[in-house]
């Protein structure tokens, strides 16, 4: 048995009860034997016959007993045991105590304390009956009632009982204490589980909902993206869900937007799109149509988008003539406002070309190439808006034609090198020019001005200016080879080119591959390159230069940015000056006088100088006078290798 429940409190005012019941309760052997020998001589003194039997059989249970000889006392020995957390498991209580309150009263206020402690009233004879005590004490299975004098093994089976059932009780309030305090547990565990999964589940749907925002929406302008306007152009002309009967594709571009990036850098290039983007939405929100948004972010979204660079498309709820003009114009206008950043007003332009389902086709890609045509005819004018047009489409549709023939170009042989020679002040030929010529099956010979442009918008320049330098560089193999071994080559390679990642690469290889010596080789930038120029492409010249190859700068005009950009570059940089700055100076002193100034200044930087466009020997005696490199028709005009072979033996006797 528990030790706690084998605390027991005895109330009545009668000590010689609490003497009986002690004995009868103290039930070790030793205790036992002398209370039952006291008992047998009182009972021979007084001729009363006992009930007990010396046989009895001694249950060895020791109890915590406990007196109280008044009701309050007993009420209060309750509150404190209750309150020290070592109650009692059963009080014996007799009912008449005077002068105090007695048992019943006693009872009741005990009960309102510690309700789940069991108890036997103890009378001989009582002032209430059976029906009374229960009146006022309810029916409780708390409560049991025993007569004096006590049968001795009725009172140990009684306490035995009733401590047991106390226990019993109290294991069990514990034991589901102690599941409630293990559900409690269990329930704050889930709890913190169920909201770390939620938070979870929250930051994961979060995550996904961004991934899909930026699979679908454009990082810098949060307009929708090349994805998604690809993805719509299935829906917009074969779905039910796209519900309009009409609509126009705009293909918007804005006008010049390398020279912001190039003369103001990449931060201000992308303020100006995001700004610009903003005006775009501000006015053609109205109008758009509304698509499904695939990144789940709302039901719908406006059909404006950003495919790349500076090219916006939008699909505008409007198919006649002039309302998508007039649409198309109040854009211009508004984008044609100054835009403010960083310090500078900035003011720019848009070309806009149109395309009109299902007046122009039904299917969405031949509408977005139409636009594409479109915007191809307007941005021979900056400013302007154009409708798809076919006759006007010849041009464009010529352009992509001749994009399908430079694929074959390189393949087919069809790029040839032509040479012009640059000779020094004394007229001596010290070097050659590489000259692109593409050798058309049908249109003949094209100028670079001709397809240069179409190679760099179909990215088909790096393999194109490759085969370029091979074939210069192959030839002047053979220069070498036929005694002009002092010869260098001037190549010429566009930004996109010098911006290749394998740029340095290609160059090395290149001339490791003909086995010719990097001083040989000068290649030229084309114009505007130093206005772009960065700590990174210095880096791309020194580790070029570091090994010999040499570079020309072109078309610096009075732009103060590429003077700076000059001071930077190594010393054995030519800068070229085209023939703008030498047309003029035979007759215009103004003109002669700030050409030599301009050569001095660039001298004076110990660089090199290379002036082409010299046309006459008047402007070649002007020049003759400074240290330079001379390039014109006054000395031959560009030609394939064979025949500038030929020319090259002529002008070196000129010059002996």
């Amino acid at each position: 048995m528990d030790e706690r429940s084998k605390k027991v409190l005895i109330v009545d005012d009668n000590r010689d009860i609490h003497e009986d019941i002690k004995y009868i309760l103290d039930s070790s052997a030793s205790a036992m034997i002398d209370y039952q020998e006291t008992k047998l001589l009182k009972d021979e003194l007084f001729g009363e016959e006992s009930d007990l039997v010396k046989h009895d059989i001694i249950v060895d249970i020791k109890y915590r007993i406990e007196d109280a000889y008044q009701g309050q006392d007993a009420v209060k020995m309750v509150e404190s045991a209750r309150n020290s957390g070592d109650p009692y498991s059963v009080i014996f209580m007799d009912v008449r105590m005077p002068p105090g309150i007695d048992g019943i009263q006693a009872i009741e206020q005990i009960w309102k304390i510690d309700h789940d402690v069991e108890i036997v009233i103890c009378t001989a004879y009582s002032d209430y009956s059976w029906d009374q005590i229960i009146s006022k004490l309810g029916q409780n299975d708390n409560l049991l009632f025993i007569r004096k004098p006590f049968d001795s093994v009725s009172l140990k089976q009684i306490t035995l009982a009733m401590a047991t059932k106390w226990n019993l009780k109290r294991q069990i309030a514990e034991h589901i204490e102690n599941l409630e305090q293990q559900v409690e547990k269990r329930t704050q565990e889930l709890t913190v589980l169920v909201e770390k999964l939620t938070a979870e589940i929250f930051l994961r749907e979060e995550k996904e909902k961004q991934l899909a925002h930026s699979a679908y929406y454009d990082s810098l302008t949060d307009l929708l993206n090349r994805r998604s306007f690809y993805s719509s152009l299935p829906i917009i002309t074969n779905s039910d869900s796209f519900d309009y009967d009409e609509f126009s594709i705009f293909f918007i571009d804005i006008d010049d937007f390398k020279n912001i990036n190039d003369v103001m850098g990449h931060d201000v290039g992308d303020r100006l799109l995001i700004e610009t983007a903003g005006r775009i939405k501000e006015v053609l929100g109205e109008n758009a149509c509304a698509i499904s948004d695939f990144a789940g972010r709302d039901a719908d979204a406006k059909a404006i988008y950003r495919l790349g660079g500076d090219e916006f498309t939008a699909i505008i709820n409007a198919a006649g003539k002039e309302k998508t003009a007039k649409i198309a114009q109040n854009l211009i206008n508004r984008v044609k406002r100054p835009f403010f950043i960083s310090g500078f007003e900035i003011n720019v332009s848009c070309c806009i070309g149109i395309s009109t389902y299902p007046q122009d086709s039904n299917s969405a890609e031949v509408l977005l190439k139409y636009a594409d045509i479109a915007l191809y005819e307007a941005k021979k004018t900056n400013g302007v808006y154009r409708h798809y047009d076919n006759p006007e489409s010849i041009s464009f549709m010529n352009e992509l034609q001749m994009e399908n023939d430079l694929k074959k170009a390189v393949s087919k042989e069809q790029i040839d090198v032509y040479f012009q020679c640059l000779v020094n002040s004394q007229d001596e030929p010290i070097g050659v020019q590489a000259l692109a010529r593409w050798l058309h099956p049908e249109l003949g010979m094209l100028q670079p001005n001709q397809f240069i442009h179409i190679a760099e918008k179909s990215d088909q320049i790096i393999s194109l200016g490759t085969c370029i330098l091979r074939n210069s560089i192959k030839h002047l193999k053979t220069l070498h080879n036929s005694g002009y071994d002092k010869f260098f080559v001037l190549v010429n390679c566009t930004t996109k080119q010098f911006y290749n990642p394998d740029f340095v690469n290609i160059i090395k290889s290149t001339l490791q591959e003909a086995d010719m010596n990097p001083a040989f080789l000068k290649l030229g930038l084309e114009e505007k390159f130093p206005l772009q120029a960065t700590s990174a492409s210095l880096a791309v010249i020194k580790e070029l230069n570091d090994i010999g190859v040499q570079f020309t700068l072109n078309g610096f005009e009075n732009e103060y940015p590429a003077f700076v950009f000059l001071q930077q570059v190594p010393k054995d940089t030519i800068v070229k000056l085209n023939k703008d700055y030498v047309k003029n100076i035979v007759d215009d002193v103004k003109n002669r006088n700030f050409l030599l100034a301009l050569m001095d200044i660039i001298k004076s930087w110990d660089l090199n100088i290379i002036i082409s466009g010299i046309e006459t020997k008047q402007q070649k005696e002007i020049l003759s006078a400074k240290e330079c490199i001379l390039q014109g028709y006054h000395y031959n005009v560009p030609k394939p290798f064979k025949l500038f072979m030929e020319d090259l033996k002529s002008i070196k006797r000129k010059s002996d």
